[in-house]
């Protein structure tokens, strides 16, 4: 295991790179930001959100507006209620067409159900794990031996959280995809904010995105479990995602979605948006273990 402490499974793994929306004006999101952002020139838009129920619908919603492009970043991204109806969100997105890109970081134990990664047996879906773990499965023992073992490898992890709809539209913030950051469930809850943004600083926060989803970091999960990416597998998950919807419909989450706000506000009101100057600070992909040397990515597309 300490042979293997400078790059993660899977990577020589054959991946592509690709990048943001190059054209948001061709969509319904990107034309709405664009004409509303020639109204504040050089400005972005932002709005705050204390709600959970409201930072969670809103993210349904722009996954079931998006007509181009998805591209999805979490830290963590939990299969409960919350995950679960934005995983079928994200099903929806991909059936009208719509191409997703997630990257999430490996820090659970993602063993032979997990259903976060199953959903790159999608075509039009492709999920890759940030800086994965060697061993797959849920013995939280074998795990934290793997992490003493390689520490300086397994302690870079990427924390980012970030929602992007046709590259004209974001959300980032403090939330993961979970109950306990959405005021739901009954166990404790994480007091938190995000940030709805729109505007010229979406493709800032895009191109931060490209150069995780690009970096040799960012593992394609069918190098890692290939057993999981099966068509029966993900129509079975699909229904079961289905019913989760059907039971959730009559819930306070559920009716938020359904009433189209705080999405539709943000999109063509106001909203309480606030136009100011901003600009994305992220930290460069560059990792090093000890005893190696290793350039951050190289890309066809400056930042």
């Amino acid at each position: 295991m300490s042979a293997c402490a400078v790059m993660p499974p899977g990577a020589s793994y054959p991946k592509s790179e690709s990048f943001a929306l190059e054209r948001p004006g061709n969509t319904a999101i990107g034309r709405e930001a664009e004409a509303r952002a020639k109204a504040h020139p050089g400005l972005s838009a932002f709005r705050l959100f204390a709600s959970g129920t409201d930072a969670l619908a809103l993210r349904v919603q722009m996954a079931d507006a998006a007509q181009k492009t998805l591209d999805i970043q979490y830290f963590i991204f939990k299969d409960d209620d919350s995950g679960q109806l934005l995983m079928s969100a994200i099903l929806r997105a991909a059936a009208r067409g719509v191409r997703v890109r997630m990257l999430i970081d490996d820090t659970e134990a993602r063993g032979a159900d997990d259903r976060v990664a199953t959903l790159a047996a999608h075509p039009n879906i492709e999920v890759r794990l940030y800086n994965p773990f060697y061993y797959r499965g849920d013995v939280t023992a074998l795990r934290y031996a793997e992490l003493t073992l390689t520490f300086s490898r397994l302690n870079y992890r990427m924390h980012n959280k970030l929602f992007v709809a046709d590259n004209g539209i974001a959300v980032l913030g403090g939330r993961n995809v979970g109950d306990a950051y959405f005021d739901a469930g009954t166990n404790p809850q994480f007091g938190d904010y995000d940030v709805f943004v729109l505007g010229p600083i979406t493709r800032e926060l895009s191109s931060s995105f490209d150069e995780y989803w690009n970096s040799r970091l960012a593992i394609p999960a069918q190098a890692l479990n290939d057993t999981l990416f099966t068509h029966l597998r993900l129509k079975y998950m699909e229904h079961e995602l289905a019913e989760h919807v059907d039971d959730t419909r009559q819930s306070d989450l559920g009716r938020a979605i359904r009433s189209g706000n705080p999405y539709a506000g943000l999109v063509s009101g106001d909203s309480g948006l606030v136009w100011a100057k901003a600009q994305v600070i992220a930290r460069s992909v560059r990792f090093c273990a000890s005893g190696c040397s290793m350039p951050p990515p190289q890309s066809s597309r400056s930042s």
